[in-house]
């Protein structure tokens, strides 16, 4: 089959068909990019703004047309395809408008070796060329979008990839950037699957790739650019805990704790699946947890007063599907939910008396399941909190200041948060990316866009003076080395000071191959 055939997840209607890229044409495609790049990465940051500016207009322009797209194809409510989606493209094009160009900006940098303080160095970020940006179906429009753009900012140029689930989202995102007239080439898209990924990846002329999905896809496309040495950035979901303390806001915390388990049907892979609850409060904490559940409202996700719709594709319901009857089968209670409604809906599950022998506990659920336990001791939720191979975010809910900063420091994961979930992915300064499992490398923010570019050093000599150790070797060079890693290493000032003076004799002979001028303040500098 060499096409795609959408239909909705919302009630199975047709949205449409579109062609599976042939790797001829993936590769031609590729090609084109790479020859945009030769022009794109010479704009100046200044030119570049002016296209994202573009960019920012046409996407606040076709923002209701666009959220009313990703809600049909992906079935997220249409709230969320407003607030999860939109808003955080949105914040990050203003973002790299108003900060990109300082952060991208060549740093100077000043030398920590005295002999060497006479030299200007400097730090210059150049882009690694071609991208190959693979997106998933969770959110279809934000996380791509996003990706692209700080990859374009740096200068690279993109092939793009949406997932198969939502292709016509992934087609609105290259609309866009073509109606904000970015230069023929630096945004190609081909469609497809595992095939073509795997057919983009393997081109030589990709010098990256930004990857969202699974573990076991992840390590493939690690894999394979491993081929031809490419910078690998992999988003890689995760199985994330919240923490609740004795001290939490129950009301905060429990509507808190279901909305970041449930927003997009918990289709996040920083939902909260696991919630590990100080025993003193656990029951409390239940019950308020289960009355504020069974208040979600699911249904027709185009309707203003729907808090969840349908999954997103047919073989994650089964997945959610198989993770409920595993604990159910495994002694599990289910306190709320736990059967399926009609279609790709389910509803809100809350499971108690979990065990780690159960899958919703080992594995990435990604459904509208959390799972409930306790603790007794800080240590003891620490070591459930981090029994895992994932580590993307984590939360902590507690008034106990202290309390709180002694646990983040003990959580293994890329994101932590204090009373909240989820939401700093909308945060362009947060930097996005996990621990272990979950990922390698980072999106958002300036550590995100530095991902994106290569570090050159740069360091400049416009002395006429020969330096000191060129050619011929003496053994003046050779005592004047030894003295100057005796200086180093002194215990204390006064033996410092005392090496300082053995110089005195040798400063005729240094002043012809050093600028004292610079290097005698650094020599202080270093005594002090």
């Amino acid at each position: 089959m060499n096409r795609i055939v959408k239909h909705s997840p919302i009630d199975g209607s047709l949205i449409g068909e579109c062609s599976i890229s042939p790797e001829s044409e993936i590769y031609d495609k590729v090609g084109r990019a790479n020859d945009a790049w030769k022009v794109w990465e010479r704009h100046s940051m200044s030119e570049r703004k002016k296209f994202f500016l573009n960019l920012r207009k046409v996407l606040y322009k076709e923002r209701h047309e666009i959220a009313e797209l990703i809600t049909r194809e992906q079935g997220k409510p249409i709230l969320e395809s407003y607030l999860a989606e939109i808003l955080p493209s949105f914040d990050t094009l203003s973002y790299l408008i108003e900060k990109g160009e300082k952060l991208l900006r060549p740093q100077r940098t000043h030398h920590f070796t005295p002999i060497l303080s006479g030299k200007q160095g400097w730090y210059a970020f150049r882009p690694y060329g071609v991208f190959a940006c693979i997106a998933p179906w969770n959110y279809p429009f934000a996380i791509p979008f996003i990706q692209l753009s700080v990859l374009l900012f740096a200068g690279n140029t993109c092939v793009f990839k949406p997932s198969p689930v939502t292709p016509f989202t992934g087609e609105k995102i290259v609309e866009l950037f073509r109606k904000a007239e970015f230069p023929e080439g630096t945004l190609e898209i081909v469609h497809g699957g595992a095939h073509e990924g795997e057919t983009l990846l393997k081109d030589e002329r990709i010098r990256g790739v930004v990857f969202t999905g699974s573990v076991n896809t992840g390590k493939r496309v690690m894999e394979i650019s491993s081929q031809t040495l490419k910078k690998v950035i992999l988003e890689l979901g995760g199985n994330d805990p919240a923490l609740v303390l004795d001290d939490a806001h129950l009301e905060r915390t429990v509507r808190g704790v279901t909305w970041a388990a449930f927003m997009n049907a918990g289709q996040t892979c920083a939902s909260i699946e696991r919630v590990y609850v100080e025993k003193k409060i656990f029951n409390d904490f239940v019950h308020a947890l289960k009355e504020e559940i069974e208040k979600i409202r699911v249904g027709d996700p185009f309707q203003s007063f729907t808090d969840m719709g349908p999954l997103a594709v047919d073989f994650q319901f089964k997945k959610v599907v198989q993770h409920v009857e595993d604990a159910r089968e495994k002694g599990a209670t289910i306190l709320t939910g736990g059967h399926p409604l009609e279609g790709l809906y389910y509803p809100p599950t809350l499971i108690t008396h979990v065990n780690e022998d159960m899958l919703v506990l080992r594995e990435e659920t990604f459904g509208p399941v959390v799972c409930v336990d306790s603790f007794e001791t800080d240590e003891e939720a620490l070591q459930k909190a981090n029994s895992t191979a994932y580590g993307l975010t984590a939360s902590v809910w507690s008034r106990n200041r202290e309390r709180v900063k002694k646990i983040v420091s003990e959580l293994d994961a890329g994101v932590v948060t204090v009373n909240n979930h989820v939401y700093s992915f909308a945060e362009p300064e947060s930097a996005w990316g996990g621990f272990k499992y979950s990922g390698i490398g980072r999106t958002h923010g300036r550590y995100g866009l530095l991902e994106c570019v290569q570090v050159q050093y740069i360091d400049y000599e416009w002395s006429t003076k020969p330096e000191l150790w060129y050619f011929p070797y003496t053994e003046k060079l050779q005592s004047l080395i030894s003295m100057l890693m005796e200086f180093f290493v002194a215990p204390n000032m006064f033996i410092r000071t005392s090496i300082l003076f053995r110089f005195l004799p040798h400063l005729s002979f240094l002043n012809k191959h050093l600028p004292l001028q610079r290097v005698l303040p650094a020599f202080f500098r270093k005594l002090l």
